[in-house]
């Protein structure tokens, strides 16, 4: 084989660039987070599988929940961030 383990993604949204300065940026910073591919896998709760879905939840909360794994280190604990 190619030589690549059979890896299970789990559904969510890619962080692919963070507004520098704004606050979801420091929230990141501060959750350890930095620029690693950061992926989101729900909203409040709810589950979001693509950008569409994933603005469309957030825009929903004046208080969003983001839960996310980091994908370098998929062993990595879920965390959740909240934002503003």
């Amino acid at each position: 084989g190619p030589g690549f383990r059979n890896m299970s993604m789990p559904d969510g949204v890619v962080v692919k660039e963070l507004i520098p300065n704004s606050p979801a940026a420091q929230k990141f910073k501060d959750a350890g987070l930095g620029q690693g591919k950061v992926l989101i896998t729900r909203v409040n709760g709810q589950p979001v599988s693509t950008p569409p879905e994933f603005y469309k939840a957030a825009t929903r909360a004046n208080v969003v929940t983001l839960t996310v794994v980091i994908l370098a280190d998929p062993s990595a604990r879920v965390r959740s961030i909240v934002l503003p």
